[in-house]
């Protein structure tokens, strides 16, 4: 509660087990994006799809974020806010880099983008446990 006290911090949902939303059913879909408990929504690994942004919109959110990983047409409107990528292997260099935009910047967008290649491997991993 003390983060987002003064409004520059706002938490957001992001599925309920997350799992790459544009390779599961569209059932499955509807069951993964809960309705709205929060205002904005952030894809998966940054994939998304039509049928995606329109459940996400159904349920209620205002907005959502989305990655490199999905179709820049689609780009730009509220629910396809794209997003700076952040992962796990990224310090203080590489965020400081994000921020500024730089042209070492298109290097980490391609680093998101070959990370986000292996992420349906993510879902197809968890369901063969």
């Amino acid at each position: 509660e003390e983060i987002t006290r003064d409004g520059l911090v706002e938490f957001g949902s992001h599925s309920a087990s997350h799992a790459d939303l544009t390779r599961i059913s569209e059932e499955s879909v509807a069951s993964e994006i809960q309705p709205a408990e929060f205002s904005a929504f952030s894809y998966p690994f940054g994939r998304f799809n039509k049928c995606v942004v329109e459940t996400v919109a159904r349920s209620g959110y205002r907005a959502a974020f989305c990655g490199t990983n999905g179709d820049p047409a689609l780009w730009g409107f509220p629910y396809t806010i794209p997003r700076i990528p952040l992962n796990r292997f990224d310090n203080r260099f590489t965020l400081r880099v994000k921020l500024r935009g730089s042209m070492v910047y298109w290097s980490e967008v391609m680093k998101a983008r070959i990370i986000g290649m292996f992420s349906p491997l993510t879902f197809d991993l968890r369901s063969m446990r």
